[in-house]
């Protein structure tokens, strides 16, 4: 597993990650993390690719035989928060082979609560 968390900018390009259940590939998390993940073969993992409120890019991807291919939790910054923690991160997704993965991609965006 790759896991990428906190104020990081990273690419993770070029790898053969093979799992096993309850395991993920790569996974990255937090608003201020940015990553690049490209030309890599994920497969047999419970999730091939984790980003939770992750700016990314991700191409030419090949995730096979995953329970959920490339799984996005995308939305606002808390409702207080400013400066660089306020910023919304969004993922660009392109040119990836999606192939028998239970879910392929699963998309969750979240809403700012009222104050």
């Amino acid at each position: 597993m790759i896991l990428i968390v906190g104020r990081v900018q990273a690419v993770v390009s070029n790898n053969k990650i093979t799992g096993v259940s309850n395991v993920i590939g790569i996974g990255s998390s937090g608003i201020l993390s940015s990553v690049t993940i490209t030309q890599n073969q994920i497969s047999g993992c419970s999730i091939a690719i984790n980003l939770d409120m992750t700016t990314s890019e991700v191409t030419k991807n090949t995730l096979t035989n995953n329970s959920i291919g490339l799984n996005l939790v995308l939305g606002p910054a808390m409702a207080q928060a400013s400066g660089e923690f306020a910023k919304i991160p969004y993922a660009n997704v392109h040119d990836n082979t999606i192939l028998q993965n239970s879910i392929g991609l699963q998309i969750t965006l979240l809403r700012r609560l009222a104050s």
